[in-house]
């Protein structure tokens, strides 16, 4: 089952252990992560002055997690939140997930920077994400890195994060997005979803998940939206 919490809620708890700095202010949640280029590390969770004011006070961009529109705040995307069922499938899909060791989160951050940004942000993001990586692999709530490769290949395609029943980071190479835009093969990101969602299901837990409304992924069922905002 998914945590009742809100999504907000969950959004922070998940990428406050990928964050250097965890701290409240007016009465909202603010991650902040200089050294970090995820924005989920640098932003407040609910809008309130306070938070605000100590992101000007960090020469940070004003960077909100809003579940309704903030005034005069630029709309940068909005995360559409929900939980993952496969669709039947008459034969499975060409690509093998495995479950691997920290030790290999260089691997997965190059994949993230290729996706989201530029292969020239993978040591920053290694540099940010392996210490959440290395913590006690007796944890329960440990983070689990996720590769998916096609079949008959060694490189990795896709990976994620998840931790307990989410995946709230991930990415996918560009390859698998058409020049265009008008349409991206979400097989790699699917087969991920599947293997978690299966070794889920067996403990009868969902798998939540969230996709910016830029990517197009119709096996989401959305239950609800969270939106990114800056001010200037």
């Amino acid at each position: 089952m998914i945590s009742p919490t809100s999504s907000l809620e969950r959004l922070y708890s998940y990428f406050s252990l990928l964050s250097q700095n965890r701290l409240e202010r007016g009465g909202k949640r603010v991650l902040y992560s200089p050294d970090s280029p995820l924005l989920a590390s640098n932003a407040a969770y609910g809008f309130s002055s306070e938070a605000d004011a100590f992101l000007i006070g960090k020469y940070a961009p004003r960077l909100f997690w809003n579940e309704t529109p903030l005034e005069g705040a630029m709309l940068l995307y909005t995360l559409r939140i929900g939980t993952f069922w496969p669709p039947q499938r008459i034969r499975p899909l060409p690509f093998v997930v495995e479950q691997v060791a920290w030790n290999q989160s260089k691997t997965l951050c190059s994949i993230l920077a290729r996706a989201w940004l530029d292969e020239s942000y993978t040591e920053l993001l290694t540099r940010a994400i392996t210490p959440a990586l290395e913590r006690s692999p007796s944890s329960k709530s440990d983070f689990q890195l996720l590769l998916a490769y096609p079949d008959h290949q060694n490189n990795p395609v896709a990976a994620a994060l998840l931790l307990d029943n989410q995946i709230h980071l991930w990415g996918v190479l560009p390859q698998y997005t058409f020049p265009d835009n008008s349409a991206q093969d979400s097989r790699p990101l699917e087969a991920i979803l599947e293997y978690a969602h299966f070794e889920l299901n067996r403990m009868g837990n969902s798998l939540e998940i969230s996709v910016p409304d830029f990517y197009a992924f119709p096996l989401l069922r959305e239950t609800s939206r969270v939106g990114l905002y800056r001010l200037e």
